[in-house]
C-alpha cells in the first residue's frame, strides 16, 4: 500500500537544448536525490524526481523550466523535496520553495549548500522551509517523513523533532540545529530505481555512480571535507555489482564516477580491473569517465583507465603554481602531470582542464602562466569557474579575515544571492570574466557543459572585439 507522495526536485538555471545527443551524453538522473527516491519507495512511499533530465524526457520541451513544471505537478503531493548542491542554485531553489509553500506543502531542503549554510537558510527563507536535512540524507528524511506521515502537522516547531539528529529546523522563533548524522554505509545503499527515466528515446544514456564520499585532500576552497567527513568507499564488490545491474536495466552509454576523486591507488585499480574484465566476459561497451588526481597515478593506471572504458581525463590544474600552493592548499606535482600528459596522449586519452580565476591575490602574471600552461598542454576540453566562497571552508575564514565578507553579506547570503564571489568590484569581476571567456573560446574543443551553461555565459559576456583582441595580446605576451 502506497504511503505519502513525495515531489523531489533539483533545481537549476533554466536553459534550452540545442543538441539533444549532446544533451543526452553529458546529462545524467541526479544521483543524490535519485538514491533517496529509491529508498522512499523501499518503504512504500509514491515518488517523482525532477531534474533536467526527466524533465525533458517526459515534456518534450526543449526549454528546461523545471519550475514550470513543479508548478503543474505539485498539487499531486503531500512533501516537496528540494535538493541545493550548491550556493549558486540557491535563487533557483527559492524559486521552487515559494511554488511548495503557494500550495500549501511540506517544504523540506538538503544537499551541500543547506549543510554548510544552515543558519542563513532559515534566517532568510523561515516562511518557506519547515525542515533542513543536513548532510546525508539516507537515514535522516525517511525518519522526517515518518513524523510527518503519523500526524506531525505542526512541522518546524514542534517538539516532536528534537530527538531527531541531522536536521536543522525552526522552534519558538530560534534556529535549531542538531548536526550529529551517523555515516551511512555505503555498500548498505540500494541500487538506483531508474525506471522514470527510461524510455525508449534516452539515447544515449548516461548515469552516475559514485564509489566514495569524501576527499583525502584538503583543498582551503572544497567544502567536500565538511559534508562528508573523513573518506569512505564501497567495497569492490558492490561497486562491481551495481555495474552489472547498471548494464541490465539501464544498459548504459556512458557511466560517470561521480566522486570528488577517483583514487588511483590499489583498490582504484582492482576496479579498473574488474570493469575491464567485465567488458571482455560480457561485452558491456559503455564510456567511463571520472575526475582524479592527475600527478598522483602511475602510467599504467591510465592505460588501465582506457582498457575500462575511458576516453577522457580530467585535470583540476585550477590556477598558477603560485596560488594553488599558497593560496588553494593543492599540492601538485608538476613534473608528475607534464609526464603522465605526454603518456595520455600517445594512448589517445583526450584531456579536459578545469580553471578557476578570482582568487585572493590574483595578478595579470598568475593569469598570464594559465594562459601559457594551457598552450602547453593543448588540451581538449577546458572549464573556467569563477571562485564562490563556501561557508565553514578556509576560503571563506580567509575572506571573512580580509573584510570581504561582512555580516550583512552573510544574513543576504540565503536570499537575494546566488553566491558571493572572493571578487566583488564589479570592474574587476568583468575583467576576470573577459580572461574567461578567452580562455574557453580558445581551449575548447569539447565541452562537456555547453549545453547546460550556454544562456549563463551568453548573458555575462558582453564584450566588443577590440576588448577580446586587447586582452589576447595582453596574455600571450611574453
Amino acid at each position: 500500500m502506497e504511503k505519502m507522495k513525495i515531489l523531489l526536485v533539483a533545481p537549476i538555471q533554466s536553459f534550452t537544448i540545442t543538441d539533444e545527443a549532446k544533451f543526452f551524453k553529458y546529462n545524467f538522473p541526479f544521483y543524490g536525490i535519485n538514491i533517496l527516491a529509491t529508498i522512499l519507495r523501499e518503504r512504500k512511499h509514491s515518488v517523482n524526481v525532477i531534474d533536467p533530465l526527466s524533465y525533458y524526457l517526459n515534456t518534450g520541451n526543449k526549454y528546461i523550466n523545471l519550475a514550470q513544471h513543479v508548478e503543474e505537478e505539485i498539487k499531486n503531493y503531500d512533501v516537496l523535496g528540494i535538493s541545493n548542491l550548491a550556493s549558486v542554485l540557491n535563487r533557483h531553489c527559492l524559486e521552487i520553495a515559494k511554488i511548495g509553500k503557494k500550495y500549501n506543502k511540506k517544504v523540506i531542503i538538503g544537499g551541500v549548500h543547506p549543510t554548510i549554510a544552515p543558519k542563513y537558510l532559515l534566517t532568510n527563507w523561515l516562511n518557506l522551509i519547515d525542515i533542513v536535512v543536513l548532510k546525508e540524507g539516507e537515514n535522516v528524511l525517511p525518519e522526517v517523513l515518518s513524523r510527518i506521515e503519523n500526524g506531525n502537522n505542526n512541522l518546524g516547531t514542534s517538539n516532536d523533532l528534537t530527538d531527531i539528529q541531522g536536521i536543522a529546523f525552526v522552534k519558538n522563533g530560534e534556529i535549531v540545529i542538531n548536526p550529529k548524522v551517523s555515516r551511512v554505509n555505503m555498500d548498505a545503499l540500494p541500487f538506483i530505481d531508474y525506471t522514470q527515466y527510461i524510455l525508449p528515446h534516452w539515447r544515449p544514456r548516461s548515469v552516475a555512480i559514485n564509489v566514495t564520499r569524501g576527499c583525502s585532500f584538503k583543498c582551503s576552497f572544497c567544502s567536500s571535507s565538511f559534508m562528508w567527513g573523513t573518506i569512505r568507499r564501497r567495497s569492490i564488490n558492490h561497486v562491481i555489482n551495481e555495474i552489472k545491474n547498471l548494464c541490465t536495466e539501464v544498459k548504459p552509454d556512458k557511466i560517470y564516477i561521480n566522486d570528488d576523486i577517483f583514487i588511483p591507488d590499489a583498490e582504484g585499480f582492482g576496479i579498473l580491473q574488474e570493469i575491464k574484465r567485465l567488458r571482455m566476459e560480457r561485452g558491456y561497451d559503455f564510456e567511463l569517465l571520472f575526475r582524479t588526481r592527475f600527478d598522483r597515478a602511475r602510467k599504467e593506471f591510465f592505460l588501465l583507465y582506457k582498457e575500462a572504458g575511458g576516453k577522457i581525463i580530467e585535470i583540476g590544474l585550477e590556477t598558477s603554481s603560485r596560488l594553488r600552493g599558497k593560496v588553494l592548499k593543492k599540492d601538485l606535482c608538476f613534473e608528475n602531470m607534464t609526464s603522465n600528459l605526454n603518456y595520455v596522449k600517445e594512448i589517445g586519452l583526450k584531456i579536459y582542464v578545469f580553471i578557476m580565476l578570482g582568487l585572493p591575490g590574483e595578478k595579470i602574471e598568475d593569469v598570464k602562466e594559465i594562459w601559457q600552461t594551457l598552450r602547453l598542454m593543448n588540451p581538449d576540453g577546458v572549464r573556467v569557474t569563477i571562485l564562490h566562497l563556501y561557508p565553514n571552508t578556509p576560503m571563506w575564514e580567509t575572506a571573512k579575515k580580509n573584510k570581504k565578507l561582512t555580516e550583512e553579506l552573510l544574513l543576504k547570503l540565503g536570499s537575494n544571492k546566488d553566491f558571493l564571489n572572493y571578487v566583488q568590484s564589479e570592474g574587476k569581476l568583468r575583467q576576470i570574466k573577459l580572461w574567461q571567456r578567452l580562455i574557453m573560446e580558445t581551449f575548447n574543443k569539447i565541452d562537456m557543459t555547453e549545453e547546460l551553461y550556454r544562456e549563463q555565459y551568453k548573458s555575462v559576456w558582453s564584450f566588443n572585439k577590440d576588448e577580446l583582441e586587447e586582452a589576447r595580446e595582453l596574455l600571450e605576451a611574453e
